[in-house]
């Protein structure tokens, strides 16, 4: 079987992982030395689990403009508090992204498929991922994030059966 490129590179990467690590157990204070606390950082999928964490994470490290994607700005704010912006897009919706993300410098997206009706994985991890690729482009954002880890341990899973688990 023949695998894309963007594979090769997935486990390319993996090789450097252990540098990145090492690199972070250095400590915060030589990671926040390069960083620009005033982008404006969007993360897509923040109510989420791993969205979440990634809030966080921004936070600690002090950034001011955090944008949280959420498909439901009200509940977003009702289970999460008001401690960052919201802001209502949808990756199933390729004109909502186009607004979400103007004038954002750096994306980190953490959405993942779910179980109901239209959220499923080719509509969200791919075709959702490639408008929000889209509109990154259309809009000049620097940095695209990309995480995942839905399903990792299950053989049944879509995207371990396209990968041959």
């Amino acid at each position: 079987m023949s695998f894309p490129r963007f594979f090769l590179a997935i486990f390319m990467l993996s090789a450097f992982l252990p540098a990145a690590v090492a690199q972070q157990n250095a400590g915060e204070q030589e990671a926040t030395r390069y960083i620009n606390v005033d982008e404006v950082v969007l993360v897509a999928g923040a109510t989420g689990r791993t969205g979440s964490h990634v809030v966080k994470q921004l936070k600690d490290f002090g950034y001011k403009n955090i944008l949280g994607m959420t498909r439901n700005k009200e509940k977003a704010v009702t289970e999460h508090g008001s401690g960052i912006d919201w802001i209502e897009a949808d990756v199933r919706d390729p004109e909502s992204l186009q607004k979400a993300f103007k004038g954002v410098d750096r994306i980190i997206s953490a959405i993942g498929s779910g179980r109901e009706p239209g959220n499923g994985t080719e509509a969200v991890e791919y075709l959702g991922l490639k408008s929000m690729v889209d509109a990154a482009m259309d809009n000049d954002v620097k940095v695209l994030v990309i995480t995942s880890s839905a399903g990792v341990t299950d053989e049944d899973n879509e995207l371990n059966k396209f990968a041959d688990n």
